[in-house]
């Protein structure tokens, strides 16, 4: 989200477009289970497990879907105004880790393609626990290191990868 935000500060052009912010993942992730602070061993591959599986089942908040649906409504018209066609959706992760001076992490999150609009929901929760795969989170925990201090009073190092840790994009598909 961020680098099409500069795109589109540069004067090019991006298509419509909202972000649901990483506040989102770390409201779904309260009451969960620890995160590892590294994947040093199979116990910390367990517990990224069941942290994935928690995200899983974790309740959206109230009037999330029904805010969603409204961001999908407008979204749809103004691609509709826009194309002469209203679209299915692609549904991105937009970590701060992704893409950033001396580190790139492409393809390392899911990305859902061509997504029903009454499918976006799942395919935003696909996008969210892919935050906790394996290679993702080795990837943004080294990341993170490189960047900054992790934070000792944080959950098992769960703040220390920033506030766009775990953030969604969702804009038309296009085809």
């Amino acid at each position: 989200a961020r680098s099409l935000v500069r795109l589109a500060e540069l004067g090019l052009p991006v298509p419509p477009a909202f972000a649901v912010g990483a506040t989102l993942w770390r409201v779904l992730r309260l009451g969960g289970p620890p995160l590892p602070g590294t994947l040093a061993n199979a116990g910390d591959l367990s517990a990224l497990e069941v942290a994935c599986q928690a995200l899983q089942v974790a309740p959206w908040p109230p009037g999330f879907i029904q805010e969603l649906d409204a961001a999908l409504a407008s979204l749809a018209r103004t691609s509709l105004e826009r194309d002469g066609v209203a679209r299915r959706f692609s549904v991105r992760s937009s970590a701060d880790v992704e893409d950033r001076v001396g580190g790139l992490a492409a393809g390392l999150y899911v990305s859902r393609l061509a997504v029903e609009r009454a499918e976006v929901p799942a395919a935003m929760r696909d996008v969210l626990t892919s935050f906790l795969t394996p290679a993702a989170w080795a990837y943004a925990t080294a990341s993170t290191r490189r960047t900054r201090a992790p934070d000792p009073s944080s959950n098992a190092g769960e703040a220390r990868h920033g506030d766009g840790y775990g953030a969604v994009l969702i804009h038309p598909f296009i085809e």
